[in-house]
């Protein structure tokens, strides 16, 4: 079990090869005026649409990556908005290995300072954890719109285990590895 817990923990942190982009995809991301930030070292690609007053930020999941957001970028684009797509860090164009969800939320502050306050934030799976997160840090939005909202990380891990195959020993020892290895000095990081 502990080497399968380690297993489990460094599969647990990987985002994996970065998706492809569907041609019709591209020719969005293709229209954004691609930029650059550093967030704690790491290069991440932001793509903005537009540059009105009123800016709405979209936040992939894991394993997502900006592109996935082809189809709302072209039904809230207007001429008094400004759309912003980032793909997080270990994701898509940018940088970094082994994120986790700080590190989304560490990019959406970062890109609250530069083009918020934001109308509305649109997040999907874990990225809607790391919206919530980065709100609670202090990123201001009007509204919040989560697309299939991940409510509870300890059940992604118990889901993960499951296709994993990890049996509840091994599940245990993943869960203790995680709040050991990345959570440790975060209180209550369950049921923050």
């Amino acid at each position: 079990p502990r080497l399968a817990t380690e297993v489990a923990y460094a599969l647990w942190l990987s985002s994996g090869r970065p998706k492809r982009i569907h041609p019709i995809e591209q020719r969005v991301i293709d229209e954004a005026t691609r930029s650059w930030i550093r967030v704690n070292g790491t290069r991440v690609a932001v793509y903005p649409w537009g540059d009105g007053p009123y800016t709405v930020l979209l936040t992939h999941g894991w394993h997502g990556r900006a592109a996935e957001f082809a189809d709302i970028v072209r039904r809230l684009r207007r001429d008094d908005r400004t759309l912003i797509a980032f793909d997080a860090p270990g994701h898509g164009e940018s940088g970094g290995r082994q994120p986790d969800v700080r590190d989304f939320a560490e990019t959406i502050g970062a890109l609250s300072h530069r083009y918020g306050p934001f109308e509305a934030m649109v997040s999907h799976s874990f990225g809607n954890l790391a919206s919530t997160l980065a709100i609670r840090n202090g990123t201001h939005t009007q509204r919040l719109v989560s697309i299939g909202g991940v409510a509870e990380l300890r059940y992604v891990v118990t889901s993960v285990g499951a296709i994993m195959q990890l049996n509840q020993r091994t599940l245990e020892g993943l869960v203790r590895r995680i709040e050991r290895g990345r959570f440790g000095k975060v209180p209550d990081f369950w049921n923050s």
